[in-house]
């Protein structure tokens, strides 16, 4: 993330109210019109893959992904789950 954006960060956060700043904890944030920020549905899970992104990747359950003991699979996976960072070793 570049300084720039968490200087913006740091700005926006601290023009809002302790209620606003609560309200965007939640998966379902709010709209802070006033600061120009739109709601925002920033719910997921990659327990099975990446869900609600239009598409879903679905994997097995984590304790039937240990169970298989291929470590190359479960690295695989996670490359896939972390966009392609994780470096096999």
């Amino acid at each position: 993330m570049s300084k720039k954006t968490i200087e913006y960060a740091k700005k926006l956060v601290s023009q809002m109210t302790i209620d606003e700043k609560i309200s965007q904890m939640l998966y379902e944030s709010p709209a802070i019109e006033r600061l120009g920020i739109p709601e925002y549905n920033w719910w997921n899970e990659a327990l099975h893959g990446v869900a609600r992104a239009g598409v879903a990747t679905v994997f097995p359950q984590a304790i039937g992904l240990a169970a298989t003991f291929d470590t190359d699979d479960r690295k695989d996976r996670r490359c896939c789950i972390n966009g392609g960072s994780w470096k096999v070793q």
